[in-house]
C-alpha cells in the first residue's frame, strides 16, 4: 500500500473552527505545523491535536502538499516569506481561508507552485467546502475534503469573483433589505420582538417561491394593476425615513430593468 504524503500547516493567526486544518482526515496526514515563533508552532498544535511543532519554516517548506492559514492583514507578508524560500516547482499550497482566494498565493503560483483555496460555506449543518484554483490545486483540495466525508463545490478562479458577488447578494447586500423590512414593520406597529420573525417567514415564503418557479416567481408589486398602492408605499416610506423611500425606488426600479426585460426576451425568442 502507498504510504499517504504529510501535509505540513503554516499558519499565521488562530485557526477556526471551520478550517479544513480541522477536518479529522486531513489532521491525520498532518506533519510539520509552523507559526511565528516555536512555542506558537506547540500551541497550534495542541490546539488541533495533530501534527508536530516545527522550529523553522524550511521544515514544513519540505512537504509538497502545504495548508496556508492567515488573516488578511498577515497574508502578503506570509507571502513574501514564503516565496523567498526557494524553488515551489511540484508543490502544492492550498488557502485555508475563510475569504481570498488563490490569487493572494500569486507569488507562489509564479514561482511554479500548484495554488487553489478551501474555503468553508458557513451556516449549513452538513459541512460543506468550496475549493478553486488551477487544476493541480483543485484535484489535491477535492481529495482532501472528500477524504473528510465533505461535500464539494468545485470552482476555476475565473468563476470565483461571480461566486463572490452570489454571496453578496445574499449576504451583504440582503442585510439592508431586512433592516428596512423590519423598520417599516415596527413603524406599522408590530412589535419589536415579531418584526425580525416576521420578516424571516416572509423571505422564506419567497425562497419557497423561487425554488419552485424561479425567476417566473417575480410579479411587480401591483406595479401595473395597482400604482396608487404603490404610491402609497413610497409616500408611507418617505414619510418614515426618505433613505428607506430611495432604496425601494431604486430596488423596483433595478428589477422591473432586469426581470422584466428578461421576460420580454423570453417572450419574443419563444415568438420567433
Amino acid at each position: 500500500m502507498r504510504k499517504t504524503r504529510p501535509l505540513a500547516l503554516l499558519s499565521a493567526g488562530p485557526i477556526r473552527a471551520d478550517a479544513a486544518a480541522r477536518l479529522p482526515a486531513i489532521q491525520q496526514r498532518l506533519g510539520p505545523v509552523w507559526g511565528s515563533s516555536f512555542p506558537v508552532s506547540c500551541r497550534l498544535v495542541n490546539g488541533l491535536g495533530a501534527g508536530y511543532a516545527a522550529r523553522r519554516m524550511s521544515e514544513a517548506l519540505s512537504c509538497d502538499l502545504i495548508l496556508v492559514n492567515a488573516p488578511r492583514p498577515h497574508l502578503a507578508s506570509l507571502m513574501s516569506r514564503m516565496a523567498s524560500a526557494g524553488d515551489w516547482w511540484g508543490k502544492t499550497v492550498l488557502l485555508d481561508s475563510d475569504g481570498p482566494d488563490s490569487r493572494a498565493l500569486e507569488p507562489l503560483a509564479r514561482r511554479g507552485a500548484a495554488t487553489g483555496s478551501i474555503v468553508p460555506l458557513e451556516g449549513i449543518e452538513e459541512p460543506w467546502y468550496v475549493i478553486e484554483g488551477d487544476p493541480a490545486a483543485r484535484r489535491e483540495a477535492r481529495a482532501l475534503v472528500k477524504a473528510a466525508g465533505a461535500r464539494v463545490l468545485e470552482l476555476t478562479p475565473e468563476a470565483w469573483p461571480l461566486w463572490s458577488a452570489a454571496q453578496s447578494f445574499t449576504d451583504v447586500l440582503m442585510v439592508p433589505l431586512l433592516s428596512a423590512a423590519a423598520d417599516a414593520m415596527r413603524a406599522a406597529g408590530v412589535p419589536s420582538h415579531q418584526a425580525g420573525p416576521m420578516a424571516e417567514m416572509m423571505l422564506r415564503r419567497t425562497w419557497r417561491a423561487y425554488r419552485k418557479a424561479g425567476k417566473q416567481a417575480w410579479r411587480a408589486p401591483a406595479l401595473w394593476t395597482e400604482p396608487e398602492a404603490v404610491e402609497r408605499q413610497r409616500q408611507a416610506l418617505d414619510r418614515l425615513n426618505p433613505r428607506l423611500r430611495r432604496l425601494f425606488d431604486s430596488l423596483l426600479a433595478q428589477a422591473v430593468d432586469v426581470l422584466e426585460r428578461e421576460e420580454r426576451l423570453r417572450a419574443a425568442s419563444a415568438g420567433s
